[in-house]
């Protein structure tokens, strides 16, 4: 099969299958693992970073499959989830092309324009997974996720964080050569070394979202742009996420 390039900029290229299945792992594990203990809690799952809604062909794996599936995008599982564990979607995208598809394909869910609407509408859930799953370390909208934190006990967080995108920056911004020199080159650096550096430690995810564990998988390459690791930042990690491709951080 022949890859679309054109998308992987965006973070969407033909092997985004592979992210689509790790968030589905993730996200349906701690799910299930939270119901077993809470059978009649009210629950949310959020995406925050919804996008188009749509999956990408999974390549056949075997002569007895009928051809390519479709893999299940974000805003898909967490409809699916909902729908399996009766709780309410919420689905974020600043797009209004994309909102309109969201609409039409997900008429059940609440469409926000933007993740910061969130928290607010949160009164009354006693638990939320939160899948964040930007371009960019930017646009996880850290804020955010820090006031779901706060406001919900129990609430798990499945983060895709692009850190091939994060290295290449720290690599491709250097300091001026003379430290009191300023410069936008130099400011530039010394905000990528303050706001995103730190996000490459585990333990920062932990302290930043007030959470006791993380579980990561290996560096995925998706492409030059886009290499990435699915993190999953709770209180409790379900037996879906201690398992391979996942490994808890001690």
């Amino acid at each position: 099969m022949k890859r679309n390039r054109s998308r992987e900029n965006a973070g969407k290229s033909d092997t985004s299958w592979i992210k689509h299945k790790l968030i589905q792992q993730a996200a349906n594990g701690q799910i299930n693992a939270y119901r077993v203990r809470h059978s009649t809690a009210r629950i949310a799952i959020i995406d925050a970073n919804a996008g188009d809604g749509e999956g990408v062909p999974r390549p056949q794996c075997d002569l007895f499959e009928d051809g390519p599936s479709i893999s299940i995008p974000t805003p898909a599982l967490a409809a699916s989830l909902a729908v399996e564990h009766g709780g309410d979607v919420y689905l974020c995208e600043k797009d209004a092309d994309k909102r309109r598809d969201l609409r039409s394909r997900f008429p059940s869910a609440v469409i926000l324009d933007d993740h910061a609407d969130v928290p607010a509408r949160l009164a009354g859930y006693e638990y939320v997974v939160v899948i964040s799953d930007p371009c960019g370390p930017s646009g996880h909208g850290i804020d955010h996720l820090q006031s779901i934190a706060r406001h919900i006990k129990y609430a798990d967080f499945v983060v895709v964080f692009n850190e091939g995108w994060l290295r290449g920056r720290l690599a491709g911004v250097k300091p001026a050569s003379h430290p009191d020199e300023d410069t936008p080159s130099r400011r530039a650096w010394q905000t990528t070394q303050r706001i995103y550096t730190p996000m490459i430690d585990p333990c920062w995810w932990m302290t930043t979202l007030g959470r006791r564990h993380i579980a990561r998988t290996c560096l995925v390459r998706a492409s030059a742009n886009f290499q990435y690791r699915v993190l999953v930042v709770a209180n409790y990690l379900s037996h879906a996420v201690q398992r391979r491709p996942f490994e808890v951080i001690k």
